[in-house]
Parts: structure tokens; C-alpha cells; sequence
């Protein structure tokens, strides 16, 4: 995510810090640490960067001979979680003699959509209720909005 996105107002890194801290405090025992990958084009990212972690990642596995990568924004495994950590930042874990996993993403996981199904449903979850279809169209036929 660009910096200035942030900056903005943008609230995903505060949302990956909620998360990382509720998985953090799941697995107390387990050094952990929060970097953020995908960084493309001139503008400065979030920090700090994936690529950087692993490629020191001996400074931070506290004398550990396992490291976890846990894409704990995605709830899909995709290209970035498929072939970005297991072709580029794995290697570079695994080249430092430590053995390196990447954990799945929920994918179909029944949990999971049984989860979503209820965060769509409840409108309490939501923060712009513009974006909640309830399945009753606007006042305005000739409006499309969903509210």
C-alpha cells in the first residue's frame, strides 16, 4: 500500500495491525513480526518491506530454526500468495538454513464462508451502509444503488 495512501486516511494498515495482534496474541510463545509485500512503482510503501525481513530474517528468529509466512490480508490464495512467497520470499528465508512455511489463506474453508456469510448479513459490520445489499432496491427505479 503506498505511504501516502495512508497518509490519506487509508485504513488498511491499521486493519493488518489488528489482525497481526489477534494472531500475535494466539501463539504467544512464537516470535513474531509484521512486514508488508507487493511494493510496485516510484512511491514510497508501508514498511517494512517483505523482501527486506526475509533477506534478514536471522535478526528477527531469535535463534528459531522455523518461520511461518502467514498472508494475513488475504483470504484467498492468489498470485501474490502463491508465487510471490513461495518463489521469492521462502527461498530467501530457506537460503539462511532456516525452513520456511507459507501458511494457507481460508480459501473455501466452511468456517470462513460461514463467517462471511454472517459479516455480509448483519449490517452492524459494516462501515458504509451504502455498500450492504439487503435486496430491496432504492426508491428510484432508475437508481441502481444497493442500500
Amino acid at each position: 500500500m503506498p505511504k501516502d495512501f495512508i497518509e490519506k486516511g487509508d485504513l488498511y494498515q491499521q486493519e493488518c495491525l489488528i489482525t497481526y495482534e489477534n494472531v500475535a496474541n494466539a501463539f504467544p510463545l512464537a516470535s513474531n513480526l509484521i512486514a508488508y509485500q507487493s511494493q510496485f512503482g516510484r512511491k514510497e510503501w508501508i514498511r517494512p518491506y517483505t523482501v527486506d525481513v526475509c533477506q534478514s530474517i536471522r535478526t528477527y528468529a531469535q535463534g528459531k530454526k522455523h518461520v511461518v509466512f502467514f498472508p494475513l490480508s488475504f483470504t484467498s490464495d492468489h498470485i501474490e500468495t502463491l508465487f510471490e512467497v513461495e518463489y521469492q520470499y521462502l527461498p530467501l528465508i530457506r537460503e539462511q538454513g532456516l525452513n520456511a512455511y507459507r501458511c494457507p489463506a481460508l480459501n473455501l474453508r466452511s468456517d470462513w464462508l460461514e463467517s462471511l456469510a454472517v459479516i455480509l448479513e448483519d449490517v452492524s459490520f459494516h462501515s458504509n451502509s451504502s455498500l450492504v445489499f439487503t435486496g430491496r432496491k432504492s426508491g428510484n427505479s432508475s437508481n441502481n444503488i444497493r442500500n
